[in-house]
């Protein structure tokens, strides 16, 4: 079969067509719509990846306050349950104390027995002075300590989180139990079940006091009250006969909800005998958390539930007050 001239050339335009398109790359328009294709896909991936990281970052906060909430609150109800008398107003007892600075707000202080164990108990046992003091120990088997919790606001430079913090004040009897107990009597304290009266609600200190402070929990919420329904308030069903007193009784640094206690005074009756029997107190204790405060760049939680974590606890004291302790 013959080939034609139009057939010749149509075969080598086919081959020179080849040869030309396998040899073509991009264009330069189609090079910059791939990039920003590609710079599209890349940005929507680190979004999502930062969005990821800070809600795993918001989720890790959030727990951590609650956590630390729960286990704060916790230690202050097992630590007061042991009391044996709680000051309504706790301003009654802090102004005793010469290490408690103005800038430290007193939410709750009481009494509370410290129980010897009984290497203690060894040490006081064959030799010990002064006598009377070892004899009272001796027959006690425990001591008295003052406790007392403070709210203090965090500065700009503070190594804590949030806002505000707890710290727990205590000033013991002793600071360990030795032969020589007056080498280990801690400085301004005074034995309340020594002063005549009541020695708890009249309680002086003896001298400058020098106790132990330790931060209890950070993160723990300011919280500035709009209005009057922000403010704290104890369950009172009679105004003119209240049950509770609110303690603080002023506001801790304008923060009226995030740290307070509701104290039920001990009522004092007699037995058939005639004899003087206290009961028992209770007390409502009330914490608010901040998981936000000073938390740069934290993604807001899904509700104020996760951002203020609020616990409220009723304690029954368990300690008595006797003659003797």
């Amino acid at each position: 079969m013959s080939t034609t001239p139009s057939q010749l050339w149509l075969f080598r335009l086919l081959i020179h067509l080849r040869r030309r398109s396998s040899k073509a790359g991009f264009t330069l328009i189609e090079l910059l719509i791939s990039i920003i294709i590609v710079g599209i896909i890349i940005s929507g991936l680190l979004y999502l990846v930062v969005e990821m990281l800070q809600l795993d970052r918001r989720e890790f906060v959030l727990n951590q306050v609650s956590t630390d909430m729960n286990r704060a609150m916790d230690y202050i109800t097992n630590d007061v349950e042991e009391a044996i008398y709680v000051y309504s107003n706790p301003m009654d007892v802090v102004s005793e104390l010469s290490d408690v600075g103005a800038d430290e707000k007193p939410v709750l202080a009481f009494w509370r027995p410290d129980l010897l164990d009984q290497d203690d108990l060894d040490k006081i046992k064959s030799s010990c002075s002064p006598a009377a003091e070892c004899a009272l120990l001796k027959e006690r088997q425990a001591f008295l300590t003052l406790v007392v919790y403070l709210q203090e606001e965090n500065t700009d430079d503070s190594i804590w989180n949030g806002e505000t913090r707890i710290v727990r004040y205590s000033l013991p009897n002793y600071t360990s139990i030795t032969s020589s107990l007056n080498s280990k009597s801690t400085p301004g304290y005074n034995d309340p079940t020594l002063i005549n009266g009541n020695g708890f609600a009249n309680w002086v200190a003896n001298g400058t006091t020098d106790g132990i402070k330790q931060v209890l929990v950070d993160s723990v919420d300011k919280f500035e009250p709009e209005s009057d329904i922000d403010e704290a308030a104890c369950p009172n069903p009679d105004p003119a006969n209240p049950i509770y007193t609110l303690s603080p009784s002023t506001p801790t640094l304008d923060s009226k909800k995030s740290f307070y206690v509701c104290v039920r005074e001990a009522s004092v009756g007699t037995n058939a005998l005639g004899d003087t029997i206290n009961s028992n107190q209770d007390l409502i204790v009330f914490l608010r958390g901040n998981a936000i405060a000073n938390q740069d760049g934290l993604i807001n939680a899904l509700s104020d539930a996760s951002e203020f974590p609020t616990i409220q606890s009723r304690v029954l004291l368990r300690g008595v007050r006797g003659e003797e302790l």
